[in-house]
Formats: C-alpha cells, structure tokens, sequence
C-alpha cells in the first residue's frame, strides 16, 4: 500500500469544504493537498515539480492526482508568492491592474490551450518516468473550444484530444 499521497490542482482539489482530496486522502499515513483556488494547468504542473525536489516523489511510497483546469487561467508568480487570477476576463483585469493591456494585447485561446497542453502532458510523462502511481482528473473542460465559432487553428485543437487522452475520465467534473 502506498504511504503518501499528493493531490494538485484548483478549488476542485482544495476548498474551505471537503474535496475528493480530503476523503481520497484519509487512506493514507501522509496527506500533503497543494491544491490552490483559481490556480492555471501550468501552475499545478509547476507546484508538483517543486513538490518533487522537497519530498523526491517515490514510485514505493507515493500516489498523486491532479486535477486539470481551465485552459483560459493564468498564474504568474510575484515575489515570495504565486497569484492565481482564475479564468483572465475583465474581472481579472480589475483586480488585477498589473495585467493592463496582457489580456487586449497577448493572451488569446491559442496560447491558452498550448500552455496548459505542455503543462498537462509534461506532469503526465514525467510522473511516468519517475513510475509515480497517478490518476490525471479532467476538473473544468477545455473541449468545448472544439466548436467552430472558436476559430482556433485545426493544429492547436489536436492537443485538446491530446490533453483528454492524459486524463484518466473524458467527462470533466464541471
């Protein structure tokens, strides 16, 4: 049985209410939830690098789920600390006046589902290579932009299949 268990990824992971985390959890000696509201695919993949060099995930000891996102969330990182803005819109905008002109002028759907397919698809492989037991979870669903009003290039919409094909279920817990 494996003693410890890592669970990543948004507010589906780690609410101020129980999760599947929290009761997947319980089975476990050692339960470390690194889940974080509003959090972007690359930040998760990003926190469970960093979890790997404190901890050094093992494939004896260690079970890991994590959570997929949105593909339109972005997370960047400030001093000592990650800000997760969730889905960018104006809101984001709003709350955030340091994002002044990244929403207009760079951030568009493309670079969404790139960014979180790289996220995706490194977590997956490198928890392979590692022999890390794990179950990739479709949280909030990105193939809804598989409809033709998106207009996204056909060669960006592939790596939506690619991304479902990592998860463990093709029906997002939304």
């Amino acid at each position: 049985m494996k003693q410890r268990y890592f669970a990543f990824g948004c507010s589906y992971t780690h609410h101020m209410w129980a999760t599947y985390a929290d009761l997947i959890g319980q089975n476990f000696n050692e339960f470390h939830n690194f889940g974080w509201g509003g959090s972007s695919n690359r930040q998760i993949t990003n926190k469970m690098f960093e979890v790997n060099e404190f901890y050094n995930l093992n494939p004896d000891t260690d079970f890991v789920t994590i959570m997929t996102t949105g593909v339109n969330r972005f997370s960047w990182f400030k001093p000592r600390s990650w800000i997760h803005s969730g889905d960018l819109s104006k809101d984001t905008h709003d709350a955030y006046p340091e994002m002044t002109g990244f929403i207009e002028k760079m951030w568009n759907d493309e670079w969404a589902i790139y960014e979180s397919y790289i996220a995706i698809t490194s977590a997956k492989r490198f928890l392979e290579a590692k022999g890390i037991e794990h179950k990739i979870l479709y949280g909030l669903p990105f193939d809804f932009y598989k409809k033709d009003f998106f207009n996204i290039n056909k060669d960006i919409l592939v790596l939506i299949d690619r991304m479902l094909d990592c998860c463990e279920f093709k029906e997002s817990l939304d």
